[in-house]
Formats: structure tokens, C-alpha cells, sequence
């Protein structure tokens, strides 16, 4: 929410917007990381999502993982939609940060569940490709987004 102020978008719109796209990103971050905190016995999952399915909250099970990938993966995508969605058009110029954080992390979020890496001890990684593809999106943006109401006074 802070960052959004200092962006320049200091409505109530801005601040649901950098939540939503607050929880998008940090499911994916702990998507990305899931075998390499299960090795080293840290959980940054909800300990309900084990419960619900009777699982052991401390589980190594690569089946296991799955389920819980697949939670993750599908609430990350609805945040992802719900950031979409609520992102004020108005202060989307002023939001060129967080956009670009958003298009990163969901293009990581895609290769995630296409690699399935969540089940490695490999941290995944934009590739140089992904990472010219959001530089260039910078660029778009900054040409088309209009300027926000109070950048223009």
C-alpha cells in the first residue's frame, strides 16, 4: 500500500489493486520455493490447506506437493485476474512498477506450473528472453498508458 502512495496512486482503488497484486506475488513466491523451504523445514503454507486434505504439514511427499502446488498456483492465478481487473486506469501510469512486477511474476507463475519446478531444489528463474519481453513491455506502457489526473496538473 505504501508503494502505492509513492507511486503516485493514493486512492482506496490503488490500495485494493496493490494488495490483490501483493497476495499474487507472494503465492508465487512461495510456489517458487516450495521443495527448497520443505528441505529446510519451513512452511509458508496455511497449515488448513494440509489439514483439509489430511496431510502432514511437514510432508516431503512429491505427490503430496502437488495438491499443494496446485492450490497455490490456482489462488495466485485468481489474484493475478482480481489485480487485472481492479486496477485503477486512471493511476495505471503512475502503477508502471507494480505493472511490470505483476507481468514478471506471472510470467515466472507460467513457467512454474509449465516446468513444474516447484517440485525441485532449482529456484526458477526469468530467462534473459522473458526478461528483453518485459523491458520492451516497460516501454509500451510508459508510450500508451495515459498520464494519471494528478500528474497532469
Amino acid at each position: 500500500i505504501l508503494a502505492a502512495h509513492i507511486m503516485g496512486a493514493p486512492t482506496k482503488d490503488c490500495e485494493r489493486f496493490a494488495v490483490v497484486l501483493g497476495h499474487a506475488l507472494q503465492l508465487t513466491n512461495i510456489l517458487r520455493d516450495l521443495s527448497v523451504d520443505r528441505s529446510q523445514h519451513r512452511n509458508y503454507v496455511p497449515l488448513e490447506w494440509f489439514e483439509a486434505y489430511r496431510m502432514d504439514p511437514n510432508t516431503t511427499d512429491k505427490t503430496e506437493l502437488v495438491v499443494i502446488a496446485n492450490m497455490l498456483q490456482e489462488k495466485a492465478l485468481r489474484y493475478f485476474e482480481e489485480a487485472r481487473l481492479v486496477l485503477p486506469v486512471e493511476y495505471a501510469r503512475n502503477l508502471i512498477p507494480a505493472l511490470l512486477m505483476r507481468d514478471s511474476y506471472s510470467r515466472l507463475l507460467r513457467t512454474i506450473i509449465e516446468t513444474g519446478s516447484y517440485a525441485t531444489l532449482t529456484k526458477r528463474k526469468l530467462s534473459a528472453w522473458d526478461k528483453a519481453q518485459i523491458a520492451i513491455r516497460a516501454a509500451y506502457y510508459f508510450i500508451t498508458l495515459p498520464r494519471s489526473v494528478e500528474s497532469k496538473q
